[in-house]
């Protein structure tokens, strides 16, 4: 208003004194308006920082749920696994257990059957001693049947020795007679007569000829111009006279 009264009433130097106070009128204003600006400027801030900070709190506190929300599922998680991983631990430690009671029933049973192939083998190896001493018993009474036999054929030995000489006694007999009769010039063919235990040798057989060349004995006169003789191995033979040589050798 005053420099509206200024301008119309006032001189030059009024002039710039109005100038100067519209100057300093705009500046107030200016400063006025600045100062306005600056408040509703610091009340927007205000107002758009606390709807930011609310904002950011109500972020912070769905943060905060979901970080609370996903704790408690991650500490379900957790007891579950825990849960689980005991149970797996309980199953392991129950198939753990169920394993070696199943171990130490093999152990078992595998010391059982040792014992029971001990107790055979020592069955076995009593029957092989019991065999062993049959055996010792055999070879004893095959030793005695060898003694047995050995004085058997000591004795068939001394029996055939003195055989021997019998004959060789009888052969002396015969001699003795064969030169007893040369003297008295008898002859000394065998159809005149064999002697008992005179040696003989067979001759002229047709049928068992087999007996041809054979030595034997005169063991018995028979009836007729027959004689019984025994051959040096035990067999015995009827032949006539005639076919009796006596043998002096």
């Amino acid at each position: 208003e005053q420099v509206r009264e200024r301008q119309s009433g006032g001189s030059g130097g009024q002039k710039r004194e109005d100038a100067s106070l519209a100057a300093n009128g705009l500046a107030l204003s200016n400063e006025r308006a600045n100062a306005s600006a600056n408040e509703r400027a610091n009340e927007r801030g205000n107002e758009r920082g606390n709807a930011r900070g609310n904002e950011r709190v109500h972020e912070i506190s769905s943060l905060a749920s979901i970080f609370a929300d996903g704790l408690a599922l991650s500490n379900e998680s957790a007891n579950e696994r825990v849960d689980v991983r005991g149970t797996e631990r309980a199953s392991e430690r129950a198939n753990g257990r169920e394993s070696a009671d199943g171990e130490a029933d093999e152990s078992v049973n595998e010391i059982a059957n040792a014992r029971a192939k001990a107790d055979e083998k020592a069955d076995e190896r009593g029957s092989a001693d019991a065999r062993v001493d049959e055996r010792i018993d055999e070879r004893e009474s095959a030793d005695e049947r060898v003694d047995e036999r050995v004085d058997e054929i000591v004795d068939e030995r001394v029996d055939a020795r003195e055989r021997a000489d019998e004959r060789a006694d009888e052969r002396e007999r015969a001699h003795e007679t064969a030169d007893e009769r040369e003297s008295r010039g008898e002859t000394a063919d065998a159809s005149a007569g064999l002697l008992v235990g005179m040696r003989v040798r067979i001759e002229g057989l047709r049928q068992a000829v087999e007996h041809n060349g054979r030595v034997a004995t005169v063991q018995k006169h028979l009836v007729g111009d027959r004689v019984k003789v025994l051959f040096d191995n035990g067999d015995r033979l009827s032949v006539k006279t005639d076919n009796a040589k006596a043998d002096f050798l």
